[in-house]
Parts: structure tokens; C-alpha cells; sequence
């Protein structure tokens, strides 16, 4: 009997997590990897074999993070601005020479897993941050969270990690080829979020691993809403504290476990939702509120003076703080117009993603909702050219977004392929529902 057809790998799409996020190492060897990746993409390009297609969809998060990347002010530069455009290009070049969304997907969750193992390896001999001091203690192990090399923050490296835990389940059952690679990588992942001590991105973890074994059906249904609600949350709650009353005490004692008042609570995050809000609507002008300040605009609108006193023990630090929500942060960097377009692009991905019965797209689902997870209380998903959080949420909206361009022709074929047992059980959910199926 014919073997079943295996998934392909995307090499270069693999090695971009960790090639984007070098660049908080060392930004110089960050750009020869990049233009290495360009070269191969550019080769594979040559090829005849099918390949994912763009949609205009795909288009909005790019065009939100150049407007405002290409905006640098302090502490970014110039260059950093050419750098981002140049791996925004690079991102979508890599994601559509991908034989199908299975194969994108399969590659970006072994590329996020073989992060976050450079990331452990390069602390483990210490490298980059991992001789750094966290700001705080670390409730898991009793010692201090861990600010992981590579990650830019200390939020991303567990924020990915929770990403790549979510989708082992999917990803597992999509093909046999590659479980022991991915289970190999499933230990520096674990190691990430315990020692990063995230809490958001502990509980999403939890929850969603929950959701996509033992309810697929149902995530696939709240996962849209619950994303929306994620990402818009902070600003509504920041805008009518007094909805804080019937949610904040469950949010903040339950999932972040900490007391009322500290500013490592939701309770002390509302205090500077609010305070950013107030801002972004009493002193910020209507150009400014409508296209924002760009990069740090939370630093170049002065809204970071009203809350930085919450962060006393960052010393000069202190006034880069960011608001402690994506879409605030956005509202301050690009703009109402930027806020809306990617909480519109990030939901209508999740709904793609969700309206699909693979398990390539289950998995892209869970992986969204973890990042947006942890969006809620964290600036992570802003653009940011050393923020591979924004990295891996700009690939898998792209992934969801895209079409394959086989279409019809191809799918008739997987229906032939399936009969003689050359198809994988992630692949014989993709198969359109108007085309009858071979009965058994």
C-alpha cells in the first residue's frame, strides 16, 4: 500500500522565528541571516509546484506595522525602520512559497519550538539575557522570572512558549513524520513558561490544551469572540472602569493570582489602562489619536509620565513602559485606524481559522488565542522589530488568510489520493464539502 503523503517542511519558514529574533543579540547577524532566508525563498520561488496565495487581507497587519515602524522615535532608529520593512517583505515571501496551509503551519510551530530551544541553550550557557535579574520573583519556582535570550521582553518567550504547547495536540495528529521532533522540543518549552512565570500565558496554556483535545468543536466556536474580547477588553475596561467591578476581582485573583492594588495585578493594569486612556482622549489631539505617534508612542505622546510611577524600581527605564495592552499600545502608536484594522485582521483569521475542520487550522486557532491571551494584559502584540510575539501572530494571520492555489483540481485529487490511502487525517478535513466522497 502506498505510504501516506507526508507534510513538506518550509525550511526558511522554520528558521525565521529564530533568524527574526537574533536581532536581539546582535541586529548586524540578524541581517545576513535574513538575506540568506531571501535567497533560498528566492530559489524555491523558481519552482513549479503549487503555493499558498495572497488575499488583500493579508495586507493589513504589514500596513499597520510599517505605519508604524516607519515612524521611529527614541529609543528607534532609522535603521531599525529599514530593517522591519525589509522583513515584513521577507515574512510574506517565506509564507507563500509553502506547499499548503498544513505545511506553513507545521513549519512556523517547529520554527516557534526551535526558538524557544536556542533561546533555553543560549541562557543555559549564558549568552545574551540570561545573566540579567527580572524585575520580580517567580511564584512557580521561588526564585526570579527569567528574561530569556532572543526574546526581547519578558513576556514574549513565554507568550511563545503557551503558542507552541497549544498546538502539539493538532499537530501531533496532523502527521506521524515529525512527533518526535516536536516532542522533543516540548521540554524547553515547558522549562520557558515556568521560569518566565507568566501567568496569562500559564492559564491560556492550560485552557486551550483543555479546549483542543477534549472540546475542538466548541473552541472552534467561542475562539473568535474570545480573541475580540481579549484584545478590546483593556481599552473598554480602561475607558468604563466601573465594568471593572463585575470581572476584576475574578480576573485578578483567579488568573493572575495576585492581590487587588500590586501593579503586577489586573487590578494595578487598570489603574494605567485607565490613566492611558484618559490620556489618549483628553491631551492627544485628533491627528494623533486617528494615525498615532509611532514607535514608543506611549514615550512620544507623554502617556507613559501618567502611570511610570508604578515602575519606580526601573530607575531611567521606567518611562519606556508600555501601557500593558496591545490595542492601547496601538491606539498610541498608529492610531484608532491601526487598533481597529488589526483587531478586525486577528479575529477574521481566527474565524478562518475556526470555519476549517483540520487540524493544521485547530492548531493555528489555539495559537492565535494564547497570544492574544496574553495581549490582554501585555503590549506584546504591537509591531516591534524585536518583538517576536508580532513575528508569529503576522505569520499566522497570513496563514490563515492565504488560499491555496491548487483549488478544485487538487482537492479532487486528494479525494482519489485518500482512496488509495495516500492521504493524512489533518489533510481529509480540508477537502471542500461540495465534492462527494468516496464511499467506503
Amino acid at each position: 500500500m502506498p505510504q501516506a503523503r507526508s507534510v513538506q517542511l518550509n525550511l526558511a519558514l522554520i528558521a525565521l522565528p529564530t533568524v527574526v529574533a537574533s536581532g536581539n543579540i546582535s541586529r548586524s547577524g540578524s541581517v545576513l541571516l535574513i538575506f540568506l532566508i531571501t535567497a533560498s525563498v528566492l530559489v524555491a520561488a523558481l519552482s513549479a509546484n503549487n503555493r499558498l496565495v495572497p488575499t488583500w487581507p493579508c495586507a493589513v497587519l504589514p500596513a499597520g506595522g510599517l505605519w508604524i515602524a516607519l515612524r521611529p522615535n527614541f529609543p528607534s532608529t532609522a535603521v531599525d525602520a529599514l530593517i522591519f520593512a525589509l522583513t515584513i517583505g521577507v515574512v510574506a515571501c517565506v509564507v507563500y512559497v509553502s506547499h499548503s496551509r498544513s505545511d506553513a503551519m507545521m513549519s512556523l510551530h517547529i520554527g516557534v519550538g526551535i526558538l524557544l530551544t536556542v533561546a533555553v541553550a543560549l541562557r543555559l550557557v549564558g549568552i545574551g539575557a540570561a545573566s540579567r535579574q527580572a524585575i520580580s520573583g517567580n511564584i512557580l519556582t521561588g526564585g526570579e522570572r527569567v528574561l530569556f535570550p532572543l526574546a526581547g521582553s519578558l513576556v514574549s518567550a513565554p507568550a511563545l512558549a503557551a503558542a507552541y504547547l497549544v498546538a502539539i495536540p493538532p499537530m501531533l495528529r496532523l502527521t506521524k513524520r515529525y512527533r518526535f521532533l516536536q516532542l522533543s522540543l516540548l521540554g524547553p518549552a515547558v522549562y520557558v513558561l515556568v521560569q518566565a512565570d507568566r501567568r496569562s500565558a500559564l492559564f491560556a496554556t492550560v485552557f486551550l490544551v483543555a479546549g483542543v483535545t477534549m472540546a475542538p468543536r466548541l473552541l472552534r466556536r467561542l475562539a473568535p469572540s474570545f480573541v475580540g474580547f481579549a484584545l478590546i477588553a483593556p481599552a473598554v475596561f480602561g475607558m468604563f472602569p466601573v465594568l471593572w467591578d463585575s470581572v476584576g476581582t475574578v480576573l485578578s485573583s483567579v488568573v493572575l493570582l495576585k492581590r487587588e492594588g500590586e501593579v503586577g495585578a489586573i487590578g494595578g493594569r487598570l489603574g494605567i489602562w485607565t490613566k492611558s486612556i484618559n490620556f489618549y482622549s483628553d491631551r492627544v489631539d485628533g491627528f494623533h489619536q486617528t494615525f498615532g505617534f509611532g514607535t514608543y508612542g506611549q514615550v512620544q505622546s507623554g502617556a507613559s509620565s501618567t502611570y511610570d510611577q508604578a515602575f519606580a524600581g526601573l530607575a531611567r527605564e521606567r518611562i519606556l513602559t508600555t501601557p500593558h495592552s496591545s490595542v492601547i499600545q496601538l491606539l498610541l502608536d498608529g492610531g484608532w485606524i491601526v487598533a481597529t484594522c488589526l483587531v478586525v485582521a486577528v479575529v477574521y483569521a481566527t474565524w478562518m481559522f475556526s470555519r476549517r475542520n483540520s487540524a493544521a487550522d485547530l492548531a493555528g486557532l489555539a495559537m492565535i488565542a494564547a497570544l492574544s491571551a496574553v495581549g490582554f494584559s501585555e503590549s506584546a502584540l504591537s509591531p516591534a522589530l524585536g518583538a517576536p510575539v508580532w513575528w508569529t501572530l503576522l505569520l499566522l494571520v497570513t496563514i490563515a488568510l492565504s488560499w491555496e492555489s491548487t483549488g478544485r483540481q487538487t482537492a479532487k485529487t486528494k479525494i482519489a489520493q485518500r482512496g488509495r490511502g495516500e492521504v493524512t487525517h489533518g489533510e481529509r478535513a480540508e477537502l471542500p464539502a461540495d465534492i462527494p466522497q468516496r464511499r467506503r
